[in-house]
């Protein structure tokens, strides 16, 4: 596919051939090699020379010149005059070379400058009164015009390269050597938007946009460094090539963002199989090489998940506006939904337009103050009381009433709005907490549990910000925890979690077990409570291997020091399986349901039924305070 791009130096356009983009490389490679040689050793012959029209006009003209020459010779009467004036028209024939070197580089001049010097020698040969003056008149001219002609022709020739040179870096990737979005908008242009239909307006041309996006592809970086990400991309730009079979379709958009264009389809399922190679290669494992502490290098094998959204099209005027919109909403979605292509369709149009409002309607809850907090108490199982409570947020919609976070936390760690929002959440709690604890000074210790992103870790104000907190409010550092998810618990963000170990914070790991980290990493976990995920509890009175499970997980947890907390712990039987597996708390709707914090201060300065009283009664614990 030939795209042309307007050139002021070379008086129109270039073409480029994106089915052999090396051809621009190898430009650039033959001015160094120029330099590098000499001149003299090398000459590059332009390949459209003959076959333009430009170029024999301009042969022309230096035969009208060599015509009109013989003209004004012939009424020359002395040599001396046939000198001059044969010196005068060396200015004349320099024109046309220069544009021929203008148009068409060295191979250009130089054929230019070979049929001048023809004409000159055949103008020598006529010259019925031959002498030394005219013989050396006759030698300046043929020298010049070939010094002038490679001069001027290698000169254009390396201007000629530089702007393939830059041409080259504005519409490709510099890490990788794919296209960049400004080429694949061009090509999108020149094979969908410029091509008509037929005659009868049928659609003659299908087409479709595969986009590859990785997932957690800035824990690599984190964890690796960006060298190392580096070396990812190009391995995943190498496996999306073969994976395409033709180099020339495949894109790269910037970050991971990766994409495959594919033309003249016969159907659907010829991108449904290109999506499913380069699932395929991405299955594989990258093997890099990473510099340890010790300055050593080491192999690591990292494997990367990959989501695929297609979109497809036919031509038309409006085409290249809506094709990567939509693949870009059929990527999203299969990596909302855990798929691993996923095609686009109406109703993801909608959706988006949804999330879209949910954008807008969460900025002006930020700034409306609607979000509002609900706590839920945590139960030590060696004393039967409260130990501690967690903090819940929920947004409290002026049309749709009290939201769960299930529905708009995402979104806000998307926008980021997750840092005030998560800010507020801190001052909020720790407010909240010291009032209860005025309640009964001299009462049992209590802590707030309070849910922390990711986002909010990489805060550099963060540490900062939660130390002069718990000034202002007058808590100690034991009286908070902060819950985290396994994923951030292991990525980079862990040396702030050690920072505020070491300031006395309790760090929670929330759901455990439903992560990607493994029982013999929990000790490398910077945090010292263990929250066993609602899931395992659900099946522990029922099922073995839950059974199992839970039982690892709280010896383990046990010998490296931390403390255990069942969460969603709904029946009685649960519970006493839960004493009997040696859990330190539990939380759940058999203790109480979230609540607003004057529906949870009955459980503070109250005292509470014995332990045994209240598990014989097989009663949920909000009914008998």
């Amino acid at each position: 596919m030939q795209l042309a791009f307007d050139e002021p130096w070379c008086g129109g356009t270039i073409s480029v051939d994106i089915r052999d983009r090396t051809s621009l490389w190898k430009d650039q490679a033959m001015t160094k090699r120029a330099s590098r040689e000499g001149l003299s050793r090398f000459v590059a012959w332009h390949p459209k020379l003959l076959a333009s029209k430009r170029f024999w006009v301009i042969q022309a003209s230096i035969a009208l010149i060599f015509l009109t020459h013989q003209l004004l010779e012939s009424y020359s009467h002395s040599g001396v005059s046939s000198a001059v004036l044969l010196l005068f028209l060396l200015s004349a024939y320099l024109i046309p070379i220069t544009i021929a070197a203008y148009s068409f580089g060295l191979s250009g001049s130089m054929a230019t400058a070979a049929w001048v010097t023809l004409l000159v020698i055949v103008d020598l040969m006529l010259d019925h009164a031959p002498n030394t003056i005219l013989s050396w008149a006759h030698v300046v001219q043929m020298v010049s015009i070939d010094i002038v002609a490679l001069i001027l022709g290698h000169s254009f020739d390396i201007v000629h390269a530089q702007a393939q040179g830059r041409l080259f870096e504005a519409f490709h990737d510099s890490l990788t050597g794919l296209g960049n979005r400004a080429l694949f908008s061009q090509v999108v242009r020149d094979s969908l938007d410029g091509r008509l239909a037929g005659p009868t307006g049928e659609e003659s041309v299908s087409a479709a946009l595969l986009l590859l996006d990785l997932e957690d592809f800035k824990l690599i970086n984190d964890t690796f460094g960006h060298q190392v990400g580096d070396e990812i991309l190009r391995q995943v730009a190498s496996r999306v090539q073969s994976a395409a079979c033709e180099a020339e379709s495949c894109f790269r958009f910037g970050g991971d963002e990766f994409a495959v264009f594919l033309l003249d389809l016969q159907d659907k399922e010829a991108a449904l199989e290109v999506a499913q190679r380069m699932q395929h290669f991405m299955g594989k494992p990258f093997v890099v090489n990473v510099l340890a502490s010790d300055g050593e290098a080491r192999r690591e094998v990292v494997h990367i998940k990959a989501s695929i959204g297609i979109a497809f099209a036919a031509q038309g005027p409006e085409v290249s506006e809506t094709l990567v919109n939509d693949a870009d909403m059929a990527m999203h979605a299969a990596k909302a939904e855990g798929v691993e292509v996923l095609e686009w369709s109406s109703t993801l149009r909608s959706d988006f337009a949804a999330r879209a409002v949910l954008r807008e309607d969460l900025a002006r809850a930020v700034d409306n103050g609607e979000f509002v907090l609900f706590y839920q108490p945590v139960v030590g199982l060696q004393s039967g009381t409260v130990v501690g409570v967690e903090a819940l947020i929920r947004w409290e919609h002026p049309t749709r009433g009290l939201v769960g976070p299930v529905e708009f936390i995402e979104t806000l760690e998307e926008t980021g709005l997750i840092v005030p929002v998560g800010r507020w959440v801190l001052h909020e709690a720790c407010r909240q907490l010291g009032e209860w604890l005025d309640i009964e000074p001299d009462g049992p210790p209590l802590t707030m549990g309070v849910n922390v992103s990711g986002i909010q870790l990489r805060d550099p104000e963060f540490v900062k910000d939660l130390e002069e907190l718990l000034v202002k409010s007058e808590l100690c550092a034991t009286n908070l925890i902060l819950e985290i998810t396994e994923s951030v618990a292991l990525s980079q963000e862990s040396s702030v979690l050690l920072s505020l170990l070491d300031r006395g914070l309790h760090v929670a790991i929330d759901d455990f077990g439903t992560g990607y980290s493994s029982m013999s990493s929990l000790r490398k976990i910077p945090a010292d409570i263990l929250k066993i995920d609602k899931a395992f509890v659900d099946d522990v009175s029922s099922d073995q291997v839950a059974l199992a499970i839970v039982r690892a997980i709280s010896d383990l947890a046990r010998s490296v020091g931390m403390e255990t907390v069942a969460e969603g712990v709904e029946t009685a039987e649960q519970l006493r399986r839960l004493v009997d597996l040696g859990c330190d708390s539990v939380q759940g709707y058999l203790m109480a349901k979230p609540e607003r914090p004057e529906d949870i201060s009955r459980f503070f300065g109250t005292k509470l039924p014995s332990w045994e009283n209240w598990l014989e009664a097989e009663t949920p614990l909000r009914r008998l305070v």
